[in-house]
């Protein structure tokens, strides 16, 4: 089974390439083609076709992605170029040629407003520009013919690339405490996780949206303080550092996030069979195996 993947070089696509190439149960021996951005433009139609026409591929998997979301909020053009209109291309050319097509979504279509897990039939509603654009993405799926699965995770972290852990872990080691805000609460997502669980399914010809996030729910300020602890406990941070809460309101950003993006991940479980490991263990685990690393 052949598998194209477009933005290799992201965070998310680091850890799939990786999963991918190993053997076993979870990956089958995918053969999996990862061609550089470069290469692979989903911003040209031109680059996708030739792409798609020399590896021939059975599925597609979109990893790329404008994920700046504070900086889309004047970055406007190019968040719509890679978010919505790259997306449209992939669609049309992966529905020409009869490939499946994987997308990577996220919580932020929603706006935060209620207090229960969003399901996949709620009704998104983006605040920002980045939100905004990854939702005209899914649509421009939705409206095409193509195969498709929609996969919507939250709060991803991984080893490659930037995000919130390797943030957190710089700021302590500069700072003598850090303030995190305390009441925009989600699911903090290893990038492993979503790749395994990406391949469950696959492996199970899932199509349509489907929700995965690690189990559990926290505070951005736990998170921090959750992994502050653990890297302290791994000698990596001789001091504990302070995590103070602080509001968003004292903490105001160009982009609005969601108070409350918590995905409900039932639907990938009945899917797959398969239960989304706890945050706090992933975490646990990345930190262990990346910290020792290092």
């Amino acid at each position: 089974m052949k598998l194209l993947i477009a933005g290799a070089n992201g965070m998310f696509a680091h850890d799939l390439i990786q999963l991918l190439q190993q053997t076993g149960d979870v990956s089958q021996e995918w053969d999996c083609h990862a061609p550089s951005e470069t290469e692979f433009n989903i911003t040209e139609l031109e680059s996708i076709e030739q792409t798609v026409y020399a590896v021939n591929p059975h599925i597609l998997i979109n990893c790329a992605a404008y994920t700046q979301v504070d900086q889309a909020e004047t970055d406007i053009v190019r968040a719509k170029l890679i978010n919505e209109e790259g997306v449209q291309n992939l669609a049309h050319i992966c529905a020409k040629n009869h490939v499946k097509l994987i997308h990577l979504s996220t919580d932020f279509v929603f706006d935060g407003n209620q207090s229960e897990p969003y399901l996949e039939s709620d009704e998104p509603n983006p605040q920002g520009v980045y939100a905004q654009t990854k939702l005209a993405g899914e649509q421009a799926i939705q409206n095409s013919d193509v195969d498709h699965l929609i996969v919507r995770t939250s709060w991803l972290y991984g080893a490659a690339g930037h995000n919130f852990v390797k943030t957190m872990l710089h700021l302590a080691q500069e700072h003598p405490e850090l303030k995190v805000v305390c009441d925009q609460i989600g699911s903090p997502t290893w990038t492993v996780d979503l790749a395994k669980a990406m391949l469950f399914l696959l492996k199970a010809d899932a199509a349509g949206i489907v929700h995965f996030s690690n189990q559990g729910q926290c505070s951005w300020h736990e998170f921090a303080k959750e992994t502050i602890q653990i890297a302290h406990e791994l000698d990596y941070l001789p001091q504990l550092t302070p995590v103070l809460k602080v509001s968003t309101t004292e903490y105001p950003l160009p982009a609005k996030r969601p108070a409350f993006s918590v995905l409900n991940c039932d639907k990938y479980t009945t899917l797959t069979k398969q239960v989304p490991p706890p945050w706090k263990s992933s975490l646990k685990q990345m930190l262990t195996k990346q910290l020792q690393t290092d």
